[in-house]
């Protein structure tokens, strides 16, 4: 009887969830499945698909037009009540993303999809089987895949259990990816592919597999207030940015009030590959602690140019100012800068002859730490003339070979001008 009663119970609990497509010229339909209601709202000039709280379990891929939300119901709490979970196929060589934009599969540069929002939804690869028969960071099953893209809203998610991207966007324009929760991708839980004016805030992601937050190329990003960690003791950086990849030199990049911990790689890491990359970046108010434990060829170092670990990890740059930052008990110096730990097609002779310039002020440098290798509180890798360095008003602490790396100090004793000065 209490089989029964559990099972009848689950019943209504089905037939109770609902999909409410209303479209902006009033037409109003509730159908069976997603696709129908997201196509509905398409013919009808875009409008909201509204899922009701419950589990919706699709087979297909969802495909999402211009000037469309999709949307999950809130409980009484205001938690998230609304499921979206994939169930796959298993006569394909290949797992599609499960959420795609209309031109996605398209090559034309000249056709964009607008307006597209997608919120209060939790979303669920459900590959635990599908680890079986695919390795992770291999291209299947991404949650979310958007290419040629603007005005793109994705906020109040909660994602999981992806072989690939959590969510993956190239070539966009404006784009807010805001107040969510990620864990256990399948790669990094946000990467952002040649897209400007985006802005990445509020995110919880618990680091699986290579980087929390990346960017290639791009102009005009904003990374804060995010949470980054990785509690399985996997993946790579909390946030990396970098012009690989890519034809589009960045600029004005803005990474703030962000809080990274235990993340295997470099909290934050920034690597340009030519002169115009990276041209002006702003680091500040951000937490690191306990990175880079499980960087690789630490042992190695200074032999190979490699050097993935510590807190803050730059390689090359036109314009950085790293201010107001906690730095802490990171494996690694707690900032690094002309580092050359990417080095794939890069031609660090020419990013030499580049005019640079850091700034590193009012900044908490706590605890650098390795068993490899000295590190420092701040580490100097490039003895370039072309690089101008301003050290002021930072607070040291117990970093293992000492505050500054000795090239810093011999600028310091050399110099009766010197651009570097120990606060």
């Amino acid at each position: 009887m209490k089989q029964i009663l559990i099972s009848l119970l689950l019943t209504l609990n089905a037939l109770s969830s609902s999909i409410t497509a209303i479209a902006v010229d009033g037409k109003k339909k509730i159908v069976s499945d997603i696709q129908t209601a997201l196509t509905f709202v398409h013919k009808h000039g875009g409008g909201e698909v509204h899922l009701s709280s419950g589990e919706f379990i699709i087979k297909e891929q969802l495909k999402i037009y211009d000037n469309t939300t999709l949307k999950g119901s809130l409980n009484k709490n205001g938690k998230l009540a609304t499921t979206i979970k994939l169930k796959h196929p298993t006569n394909l060589s290949k797992l599609p993303p499960l959420i795609i934009n209309e031109f996605s599969n398209r090559n034309d540069e000249n056709l964009y999809n607008h307006n597209i929002t997608i919120q209060n939804l939790k979303i669920d690869g459900n590959t635990k089987e599908e680890k079986k028969r695919w390795s992770l960071g291999s291209g299947n099953a991404t949650i979310i895949n958007f290419l040629h893209v603007k005005d793109i809203k994705l906020k109040n998610l909660n994602i999981q259990n992806s072989l690939d991207d959590a969510i993956f966007i190239k070539d966009g324009e404006n784009i807010n990816i805001s107040n969510s929760i990620i864990k256990n991708s399948g790669h990094s839980g946000v990467f952002i592919v040649e897209s400007n004016n985006t802005t990445v805030q509020g995110m919880n992601i618990d680091i699986n597999v290579n980087s929390g937050i990346r960017f290639f190329g791009g102009d005009n990003i904003v990374i804060k207030d995010n949470r980054l960690y990785s509690t399985s003791g996997y993946g790579n950086y909390g946030i990396q940015v970098s012009q690989a990849y890519s034809e589009k030199p960045m600029n004005h990049l803005l990474i703030q009030n962000n809080i990274i911990r235990n993340t295997p790689y470099a909290g934050i890491a920034l690597y340009a590959s030519r002169g115009e990359d990276i041209a002006k970046a702003i680091i500040q108010n951000n937490i690191i602690e306990e990175c880079g434990a499980k960087a690789p060829n630490l042992e190695e170092f200074p032999k190979t140019t490699i050097e993935e670990a510590g807190g803050i990890n730059i390689q090359y740059f036109q314009s950085v100012v790293i201010k107001n930052n906690i730095l802490r008990n990171n494996y690694g110096s707690n900032i690094s800068f002309d580092n050359k730990f990417y080095s794939s097609d890069v031609n660090f002779d020419e990013l030499e002859k580049i005019k640079r310039e850091v700034v590193i002020s009012n900044n908490k440098i706590i605890g650098s730490h390795s068993d490899k290798k000295a590190v420092y509180g701040i580490e100097k890798h490039s003895d370039s003339s072309n690089l101008k360095v301003t050290i002021k008003d930072n607070f040291f602490e117990k970093n293992q070979n000492g505050n500054l790396s000795p090239n810093i100090y011999k600028d310091l004793n050399n110099s009766k001008e010197s651009n570097c000065s120990q606060g």
